[in-house]
């Protein structure tokens, strides 16, 4: 039997580690995939305040709460690790997610900030 030299472990655990992120993302990536290519709709309830912002702050409050639940309807949620969730808002599922909550707020200055947010995170 041959011990492994010490120094050895951790590479050997960052690359089990990373493979089981690859494995993660990949499965998470197909399961969007696969809902999206059947038309699936998943509804996600958003507790708020208000559903039709007065002002701008609360806008930005009201468009938080709807990224976070469009983020959970498309695979990921707060504990998903941060990849997931940085490849969940980038896809196209939350940005469909975004746009029906969105239009379903009726709320022109809601549209606005969402329009100005996507833009800018398009742009950087």
């Amino acid at each position: 039997m041959t011990l492994m030299d010490p120094a050895k472990r951790p590479v050997l655990t960052f690359v089990a580690a990373l493979a089981a992120v690859t494995l993660m993302l990949s499965l998470c990536s197909a399961a969007m995939a696969a809902a999206a290519g059947r038309g699936d709709i998943v509804t996600v309830k958003v507790r708020t305040a208000n559903a039709k912002p007065r002002n701008e702050a609360e806008a930005r409050v009201l468009l938080r709460a709807l990224g976070n639940a469009a983020q959970e309807a498309c695979g990921a949620s707060s504990f998903s690790l941060p990849d997931v969730r940085v490849a969940v808002r980038r896809s196209a599922c939350w940005h469909d997610a975004m746009a029906r909550a969105v239009k379903a707020t009726d709320s022109r200055m809601l549209a606005d900030l969402h329009a100005r947010t996507t833009s800018r995170h398009r742009e950087g």
